[in-house]
Formats: structure tokens, C-alpha cells, sequence
């Protein structure tokens, strides 16, 4: 604090002081678009939130039917549900994260126009949003499956969280960068829709890149998604290590992407939300 001069603190003067709820200005701005996103996302309907539960729920078990009449067994372990939820669920919050990121700012257009609201309170507000729905659909799934089936596990922490923060440093980087193209070119967003059509087919949900034999490994693990999914993956099968997954690859790749995205949105996002 700067010193007053000797006659102001004779005289009783005191420093003015700064309003108690400034510095708190970013948190409550965040937690008023969570609100805001929660309200306009689920409609204020019970049924918003279970749908989110339901629906993962509904792809496993439609994928546990499916290939439990191809194959008598899973690639790992005994059961269905947990192998297709391993990977379905990881993936699925990957996409949750990096799809709604890259619509934030474009959803969030009338609020960005005061100075005290900016494009970054939109995106950490929907990345705190889809990492609580996320990570409570995540548990509970597999809370469901372990107690429905009585599977016994042996829980790796390190990697499970590992391979969480993996996919959402991946998802993060991607919804930034989308959002600044979608706010260039908004027919980017079906376009962006139509290539990730096949990432569920090819990103080791529905199998173990390791199973593959060189040069389709490589190709495969270019895909960084499979990376992540191994990874949490080999945290709940003490008898899959993951070999192929490097966690050094998804984190650059993402480090690079978020940076890019980040610069190009904080200088145009201005003037882009203008047009």
C-alpha cells in the first residue's frame, strides 16, 4: 500500500479503500454463467440431467449386446459393460468438452459485449460445467457396472487421473481452437461434426490399439484420443499396460493447439463477434 503523506494521517484521513467484492469479480462471473449454461442446457427439467446419465448407459449396453453375441469374451477381462464403458466414457467426456468449448463464445455473445464479462469467464465456465456432469456420469457408470456385476478391481489412481487429465487438456485445446474458426467460418462446426463422425471407430474404444501389428499401430496411435483411452484404461486393468500410449504426445499436441487457439481468439474475438 502506497504511504500517505504525514498531514493526511494527522488529519485522520484513511486510504479509500477497494470494494470488498472486486476481487472476486472473476468467481462470480463464472459461477453466473454455470448457472446461466445449467439453466438453458437442461431446461430446468430433472429429465436434462438423467438424460445425461441414461444416455451413456444406453451406448454400453447396446454395445455389450452387440458384440457379446460376436465374441465370447471382451479384449480385457471378463466383462462387456466395463470394457465398452472404459473406453465409451473417456471419449465421450472428450467430446462433451471440446464440442461445447468451441460453441462458448458464439453462446455467450450478448453477455460478451460488457467489459466486465470476457471470452475466457465462457470457456472455463463450460469446462467446470462438463467436468462435473462428466466426472459425475463417469463414477456413477462405473460405480453401476462394478456393483450390477461384481467385478472385483484393482484401481491404478495414478493413471486413471492421468488419462482423465489427458483428455481434457486434448478437449480444452480443441474446443478453443474450434471456437475461434467456428466465429471465422460457422459452417466449420458441421464440418468439424462430419470428421469426427469416425473417431469413435478408430480411437481403440471398441478394441486395444496393441493388438495391431506394425505399421497399422503407428497409424493408429497417431489418433491422440487412443492415447487417453489407453491410458485410463491400463488404470482399471492391472493386466494392461498401455504400451503404446504416450501421455508426453497428448499433452504437447494439446499445449500446442490451446496456445494457437488462445492467441488467435484473445486478438479477434472482438471484432469477430461484431460481424
Amino acid at each position: 500500500m502506497d504511504q500517505l503523506p504525514p498531514e493526511r494521517l494527522a488529519s485522520g484521513i484513511t486510504p479509500p479503500q477497494r470494494p470488498k467484492g472486486r476481487r472476486y469479480k472473476f468467481g462470480r462471473t463464472v459461477i453466473a454463467l454455470i448457472l446461466r449454461e445449467v439453466e438453458t442446457r437442461y431446461s430446468r427439467a430433472l429429465g436434462g440431467y438423467l438424460w445425461a446419465f441414461f444416455e451413456p448407459v444406453a451406448a454400453i449396453t447396446f454395445l455389450t449386446f452387440i458384440f457379446s453375441l460376436i465374441a465370447r469374451k471382451p479384449a480385457l477381462g471378463t466383462s462387456f459393460p466395463l470394457f465398452y464403458a472404459s473406453g465409451f466414457l473417456p471419449f465421450g467426456m472428450f467430446m462433451a468438452i471440446s464440442n461445447d468449448l468451441s460453441r462458448a463464445v458464439r453462446f455467450s455473445k450478448p453477455l460478451l459485449q460488457y467489459p466486465a464479462i470476457a471470452f475466457v469467464d465462457a470457456l472455463i465456465a463450460r469446462l467446470l460445467l462438463n467436468l462435473i456432469t462428466q466426472g459425475l456420469v463417469m463414477a456413477l457408470v462405473f460405480l453401476l457396472i462394478v456393483n450390477l456385476f461384481d467385478i472385483s478391481l484393482i484401481l491404478d489412481w495414478s493413471h486413471i487421473f492421468l488419462g482423465i487429465a489427458m483428455l481434457i487438456a486434448l478437449g480444452a485445446a480443441l474446443g478453443v481452437l474450434n471456437c475461434y474458426l467456428i466465429l471465422v467460418m460457422p459452417l466449420w462446426e458441421h464440418i468439424w461434426s462430419i470428421l469426427t463422425r469416425p473417431l469413435f471407430i478408430i480411437s481403440g474404444v471398441l478394441f486395444l490399439p496393441e493388438s495391431f501389428s506394425e505399421p497399422t499401430l503407428g497409424i493408429l496411435m497417431i489418433n491422440p484420443i487412443c492415447h487417453f483411452v489407453g491410458v485410463l484404461r491400463s488404470g482399471l486393468y492391472s493386466t494392461y499396460d498401455a504400451s503404446a500410449s504416450s501421455p508426453l504426445y497428448v499433452f504437447v499436441l494439446a499445449l500446442i493447439i490451446g496456445t494457437v487457439g488462445m492467441i488467435l481468439l484473445s486478438r479477434n474475438y472482438k471484432i469477430l463477434l461484431l460481424k
